[in-house]
């Protein structure tokens, strides 16, 4: 049915359109498509003769199309997807199917100007693009020109160039939800001939099409397990729970601990929220100066900055309600994956009781058991999902730990930034009695705040056509955060905030690239360069709900990077329809990863660092048997930066765990410092992320027809991804966890990690078409395809399946040793012949523009786009799926010789398929799924049978049908 009506749309406004332009008088059959000029390889060139995949958009096609911020980029080009996700904090750019873990760093990066933005610092989303000129998104590894962060492509965008004239201009927009934009810009000459400025600056947002439904109660922590919502709000909760500071709440319902009688104490944040939620503002501005002191050198200065201020972002808890799936009832949302238990496998063993070594026993394995979280199998819809962020919990609440009751609660000594003194110590009151003040302060609002600053100065000197160019860059990145991160009110303040944080970032960095590139028109051409950036991030996090006042230091953040590298293309003419080209990359890439100051002063252990060495070649061979052909071939390999797995530098991890990590010899004759290296066998290597490989193969045409009026753009590729980062279940060494009865693997912890355990295979194509079917009407249609194969791709947690270690004990009994499951034979975690996660195999985009004069100076518009998207997984288990995705959009308007006012209407089909899903434990144990039948603790799968916890998905909602008016003015010029 959407696809009668979205097509049916959009072909009965193209059919209108083209025969409004056949019985009305036209001027003739003259136009042509408007070319574009792209820099994509240093250099000024023609979009058509680039030997490269690049989708362009001047400043008459952003503004034809709405194109407001990077995920309308992402709309428009083929074989390019992003979505929002956590507000504009993580984006996470996917070009060609080449899709990030869930940890870790981007598959592609943007740039402003050529210069590298870095990930989620900075975000590009925070950035205005009434100041860009064009936005180059380049597929395919860009390694060699770009740098090392362009594994899978790279999105440039271009400011605006300073004209020998004063001209200025000025945009508004008013629209639905409250959304908003005014900004405006001059720029000209101060000294003729000399100095040349540009001013810009702008104001944009909107209020947000969501609202909370968190009810009255919901956010509570009852201690009697009859009025408590579940487990985690009722008897596993941290009490005691003193009145909340911020006041004002209800009374505490019946069945609430009270303290020492009192009926009106113990009570935590108890009302509703009915907040907008995913309003988002931007405030940005940006000046530009260009000085020509000689008629050879060109000195540029630059400064942009740019503030937002969001509210919570939207995102929902989905959570339908099943009927029991093959007599196991799953927790809520969950319909697929129950956990598996084979009595028939049952065995006797010969065995030692770990516990009494020296006495032989036979133990009974009763049957092969693999726990399961559960998991949703098909379509997600926003319609089965609740808003229900607990935004009370950040008001503020004092606890005490689970177990502890009031006359053994404790506080916490703190020193003078209110930090936790190591190791935490006892105080008691006056009287000598400890007393519980566990204590989170309000937070200071809900939501994200950022400031991004950039810094440019370039230096262009010219001699016989020779260019020299100098540049160096500062950046700073400001961001503040408070987020409920699991969306789900029944954690209450168990976890100590560990999901309902404050978190703060601050990001710097510099960076000076050197280049100097032969005449354009030699028949050999070539550009050699240096560069090098260096970035700084420090973070700390702060809890909520009980522990934390102060700063948790497991959490804080500390990171360095260096990258030095030199870079160069040679291209030479073979014929005059034949051209070579060859470009490469050398670069060292230094990481640092330093520990919490805690840990530094208690172990002496201040950080650990690793050098990354690449090269990265690309060859071209590019064919143009005339002006209006071009053919090219083109191999180039692809290098993702490794990294560091942060789990191993928390406040517990000793020295030696983490030099074993990093390769140290592990046999304890070798290195009698390890230890622990007796056990550790195995999880040598574990903390480093080693650097992924691509080889990318690409054949592609260009070609220009019908004297111009029409424009073909096409190419095939295929990738090789080697080495490639998946998400990962590790058991992290701790040496303040003892091992249990000399167990090998006791002493560790749980994490989730990044290990280079993949293989994928993608083949893929793109087709962009550009038609101006007369001279009113143009047409467009785009097209991409990524089909991924994972080839290998092993997850221990893949589909809710958790083959972890584990020992369980029933009482009276001897101890059970269970060994791990065969998990390969279950096919649990093996993910080899599964699609990607969180890409569409199928993009498109149809177009059609038409144009009518009214008057001498004057003419009417109409516009509509149609954005398709096809399914995409939630995960690589290809279980739960994001529909497919019918954004149709439309304008139409007026303008003149220099000014333009249109009305349009966006998502005009009211699309509600989710931008972006992701699964999360719900650490709820009223929630566990069960085993009928199975011989341990009645069949629940505990935590001592397995530790399986739950999963839940969220849901990112994607805005609805809006509408609004859009105005431009230009003057001067």
């Amino acid at each position: 049915m959407r696809w009668i009506l979205s097509f049916g749309g959009i072909a009965a406004s193209t059919v209108w359109l083209a025969f409004a332009s056949i019985v009305m008088p036209v001027k003739g059959w003259a136009q042509q498509v408007d070319e574009i000029t792209v820099t994509a390889r240093k250099r000024e060139e023609s979009l058509q003769e680039v030997p490269i995949s690049i989708v362009a958009f001047g400043e008459k096609q952003l503004r034809e199309r709405n194109i407001d911020n990077p995920y309308d980029v992402a709309a428009f080009t083929p074989n390019f997807n992003m979505a929002r996700n956590l507000g504009r904090r993580l984006d996470r750019p996917i070009i060609r199917g080449m899709f990030p873990p869930g940890r870790g760093r981007a598959n592609a990066s943007f740039f402003v100007d050529d210069v590298f933005l870095p990930g989620e610092f900075g975000s590009i989303a925070t950035s205005s693009l009434d100041n860009i000129e064009r936005v180059e998104v380049l597929r395919g590894p860009q390694a060699a020109l770009f740098g090392r962060a362009t594994f899978a492509g790279a999105v440039n965008y271009v400011t605006r160039d300073i004209r020998d004239v004063w001209e200025s201009e000025i945009n508004a927009r008013a629209g639905s939800d409250r959304d908003y934009k005014f900004s405006a810009w001059t720029s000209g000459p101060l000294i003729e001939d000399k100095l040349k400025v540009y001013v810009g600056a702008g104001m944009e947002g909107w209020d947000g099409e969501w609202r909370n439904d968190l009810r009255e109660g919901q956010a509570n922590a009852s201690n009697d397990p009859n009025s408590s919502l579940n487990f985690f709000s009722g008897p596993g909760v941290w009490r005691i729970n003193t009145p909340d500071i911020a006041n004002g709440d209800l009374p505490c319902p019946d069945g609430y601990l009270t303290i020492n009688g009192a009926a009106d104490a113990g009570c935590p944040p108890q009302r509703g929220d009915n907040s907008k939620l995913g309003g988002e503002s931007l405030w940005n501005a940006t000046v530009k100066f260009e000085f020509t002191p000689t008629d050879n050198l060109e000195l540029n200065f630059k400064y942009e900055v740019a503030k937002t201020d969001d509210d919570h972002f939207a995102q929902a808890y989905f959570n339908p309600v099943f009927d029991p799936v093959d007599g196991i009832q799953l927790a809520p949302g969950l319909n697929c994956n129950p956990p598996v238990y084979d009595p028939t496998l049952s065995q006797l063993v010969p065995g030692d009781d770990p516990r009494t070594p020296e006495i032989e026993t036979e133990h009974l394995l009763e049957g092969t058991y693999i726990p399961s979280t559960g998991y949703y199998c098909g379509e997600l819809s926003m319609s089965q999902a609740r808003f229900q962020i607990n935004i009370p919990s950040f008001d503020g609440v004092s606890t005490c730990p689970p177990g502890v009751g009031p006359s053994d609660c404790y506080q916490v000594e703190r020193d003078g930034n209110g930090d936790p003194i190591l190791p935490l110590v006892i105080i008691p009151d006056e009287n000598g009695n400890a007393i519980g003040n566990y204590t989170s302060a309000p937070a200071p609002f809900i939501g994200a705040q950022t400031k991004t600053e950039r810094f440019l100065a370039e230096a262009i000197y010219t001699f016989n056509d020779w260019e020299f160019t100098a540049r160096g860059t500062l950046g700073y990145y400001d961001e503040e955060n408070v987020r409920d991160l699991e969306r789900n009110y029944s954690l209450g303040p168990v976890t100590t905030g560990l999901f309902e944080g404050y978190s703060f970032d601050r990001s710097e960095n510099e960076s000076f690239e050197f280049k100097v590139s032969s005449p354009a028109d030699n028949r050999l051409r070539a550009l050699a360069g240096y560069y090098y950036y260096y970035q700084e991030t420090k973070g700390v996090q702060r809890r909520f709900n009980s522990f934390s006042n102060g700063y948790a230091p497991g959490f804080s953040r500390d990171e360095e990077e260096e990258n030095y590298a030199v870079f160069g293309s040679l291209e030479y003419d073979l014929t005059e329809q034949i051209s070579l080209t060859f470009d490469g990359r050398y670069a060292e890439d230094t990481l640092v990863q330093n520990t919490s100051p805690e840990v530094c002063d208690l172990t002496d252990f201040c950080g650990v660092e690793e050098t990354f060495y690449s090269f990265t070649p690309r060859f071209i061979i590019d064919y143009h048997p005339n002006d209006d052909l071009n053919f090219y071939f083109s191999v180039a390999q692809g290098n993702k930066p490794g990294g560091f797995n942060g789990e191993w530098f928390d406040d517990n991890t000793s020295p030696a765990i983490i030099l074993a990590a990093l390769g140290v010899d592990c046999d304890p004759a070798n290195s009698p410092d390890l230890t622990t290296a007796s056990w550790i066998t195995g999880a040598c290597g574990d903390a480093i992320v080693k650097e992924e490989k691509s080889w990318n193969w690409e054949l592609g045409a260009k070609t220009v027809l019908m004297d111009g009026r029409l424009i073909a753009n096409s190419a095939i590729f295929y990738i090789d991804w080697t080495n490639q980062g998946i998400n990962n279940n590790q058991c992290v060494p701790r040496e303040d966890i003892p091992a249990p009865n000399g167990d090998p693997n006791g002493n560790c912890e749980n994490n989730l990690g990044v290990i280079n355990a993949g293989e994928s295979r993608i083949y893929g194509a793109e087709l962009e078409l550009q038609f101006a079917a007369t001279d009113n009407l143009d047409l467009g249609l785009a097209y991409g395809i990524s089909d991924t194969k994972l080839e290998e791709y092993y997850d221990d947690g893949l589909g809710g399946f958790d083959c972890n270690w584990w020992v369980f004990a029933e009482s009276n009994e001897p101890l059970i040793q269970r060994p791990l499951p065969d998990c390969e034979t279950q096919g649990a975690g093996n993910a080899a012949g599964k699609k990607s996660e969180l890409v569409p195999r199928h993009q498109a985009n149809i177009s059609a523009v038409y144009t009518r004069s009214m008057s001498a100076d004057r003419e009417w518009f109409v516009k509509s786009y149609l954005n398709y998207e096809s399914k995409k997984y939630v995960t690589v288990a290809n279980l739960a799926t994001i529909g497919d995705v019918y954004n149709l959009n439309a304008s139409a308007g007026i303008r003149g010789d220099n000014w333009e006012i249109s009305v349009y209407a966006d998502n005009i089909l009211n699309d509600k398929t989710p931008t972006i899903a992701f699964d999360f434990p719900l650490f709820d144990n009223s929630q566990i799924p069960s085993v009928p039948g199975a011989p341990f603790f009645g069949g629940s799968v505990t935590a001592q049978a397995g530790l399986v916890t739950p999963q839940v998905i969220l849901l990112t909602p994607r805005r609805g049908t809006n509408y609004g008016v859009n105005l431009n003015y230009q003057f001067g010029g």
